[in-house]
């Protein structure tokens, strides 16, 4: 029986957004604010991890789902998913833990990486795959 990706893919990036919305949730009873950052840095950090997240996710496991869907290498799909939850882990971790500024943000640009990586090499083998029917 074959593991369907994109399902537990999702799964596990499911629950990464539950605990950055956690975050959110939780700075703004720290920060008391109930809309915005209200100018702390704490909230702006919390809330970009979020968004970040909700911005680049959804069209990586679109493509994936579309990809395993039209007979995609499983081998493949497992690994580009593997490294986008890397990528995202990296980047919310640096960007939740680290100094704006800080040598600890080499994570947050080395998630980007990896995730830029991944749609990359989706949107290049989607195009192809769908080019060749």
């Amino acid at each position: 029986m074959m593991i369907p990706v994109t399902l537990v893919a999702a799964g596990v990036l499911c629950v990464m957004f539950v605990g950055l919305s956690f975050f959110v949730v939780k700075g703004r009873m720290k920060t008391l604010t109930a809309l915005g950052d209200g100018g702390h840095e704490l909230m702006q950090r919390r809330i970009r991890a979020q968004g970040n997240f909700a911005e680049y996710v959804p069209l990586a496991l679109i493509v994936m789902g579309l990809l395993e869907m039209y007979g995609g290498n499983p081998t493949l799909l497992a690994i580009l998913a593997v490294l986008l939850v890397i990528g995202r882990v990296l980047h919310a971790y640096s960007l939740l833990r680290s100094e704006p500024a800080g040598r600890g943000m080499r994570g947050r640009q080395v998630g980007m990486m990896l995730t830029f990586g991944v749609l990359g090499v989706m949107g290049v083998w989607a195009v192809g795959m769908g080019l060749s029917f």
